[in-house]
Formats: structure tokens, sequence, C-alpha cells
């Protein structure tokens, strides 16, 4: 399956993936999530990690961020390299 992954700072990727919801439909290969305010970067890598549990190596993702070298792009991209994805 391709997975589209929203990772942002805020609320921007949820915000997104409600618009993209109103548009597409309910996807189960669309995902969200982002670092909130005063959350700690452990705790987001957490909820990635939750997030992408059900994703395979056979699996491909396109991953969209808010900021490039941002916190959530590299915990993120952490998440998947440490998992071999």
């Amino acid at each position: 399956m391709l997975y589209v992954i929203l990772v942002s700072h805020g609320e921007f990727a949820p915000g997104l993936h409600t618009a993209v919801r109103m548009i597409a439909g309910d996807r189960k290969n669309v995902l969200s999530v982002s670092l909130k305010d005063g959350m700690s970067c452990d705790s987001y890598a957490e909820n990635f990690q939750k997030l992408t549990a059900d994703i395979t190596k056979e699996d491909k993702i396109v991953l969209l961020a808010d900021i490039i070298g941002g916190s959530p792009l590299t915990a993120a991209l952490k998440v998947l390299n440490d998992r071999g994805l």
C-alpha cells in the first residue's frame, strides 16, 4: 500500500488531514501526527511509532512535513529508519 503521512508542528498536519477527509473521504492510507506545543520529541516519536506500526517493508511512504529539518520530520525519519523503512 502507498501511505501518505503528514507531520508538522502544531495543528497544521491534522488540519490538512481534516481537509483531505472532507474532499476525498476517510482514507486508511493517509495518516497525520503533530508535535504539539510543550510536547517532548520523545513523546512525539512514540506517537509516530504507534501511528505507523502497521506499515511494512512492502509498503511505500510519501512523508510530507511543514519544515525540512524540523523536529517532526527528523524524528519521523529516525523512527522509519530504525524500523528499516
